[in-house]
């Protein structure tokens, strides 16, 4: 049966996707058969993308070509935000902000507001859906072809948290409230079923 329980399998995070070539190799050391999960943004940089692709048994050069197309597209975007509502933004912030020391909820939102100023930003919003058409999208398809079938599987809807967009927050926040969710027949879980369909397979 496609939909039987597999007690062998199990779901884990690394503490983001820095760290993935460490553990990749650590769970191949001891014979663990891993496959590893990243959102769409692992592609706006070499690094990691290139020792998780190596650690996963890959060779660069053959996706290297692929992935500057698909870098090379995304960077030439508009960001979300220009300079000046980047300015803006940043000094709501600041303005807020009566203690002595900056609270630490605000450093994270000024994080957040310089990283708007990156087209990544919406790509990991939207996934591969944010790649122009044409030969980029071929690149595109390829590329994500080639890392699967290496191991790592890239969330094409942008981030985790685009299989369902109903539940706010991030990371844990929103994990807890999917969990609530019929994982089984929930209508707006068939991408993210799917997507483990093709992991475990």
């Amino acid at each position: 049966k496609t939909d039987a329980v597999r007690t062998d399998i199990m779901f884990t995070h690394c503490g983001g996707k820095h760290r993935l070539p460490t553990v990749i190799q650590s769970l191949q050391r001891i014979g663990v058969p891993i496959a590893a999960v990243s959102d769409f943004d692992v592609l706006s940089a070499e690094q990691p993308l290139r020792d998780i692709y190596e650690a996963l048994g890959g060779v660069w050069k053959d996706i290297e070509v692929d992935w500057r197309n698909v870098k090379s597209a995304i960077d030439g975007k508009k960001p979300e935000l220009n300079t000046e509502e980047i300015r803006k933004d940043i000094q709501k912030e600041l303005d807020a902000v009566k203690e002595p020391l900056l609270p630490k909820q605000v450093t994270q939102n000024i994080e957040k507001i310089l990283h708007r100023s990156t087209p990544w930003a919406m790509a990991k919003q939207t996934g591969k859906a944010f790649v122009p058409p044409g030969q980029v999208t071929q690149s595109c398809e390829r590329l994500l072809q080639r890392l699967r079938q290496a191991g790592l599987f890239v969330v094409d809807k942008g981030e985790l948290e685009s299989f369902a967009r109903s539940i706010g927050g991030h990371g844990p926040a929103w994990v807890n409230g999917v969990v609530t969710k019929d994982l089984v027949n929930d209508p707006e879980l068939e991408d993210a079923r799917r997507f483990v369909a093709a992991i475990v397979g």
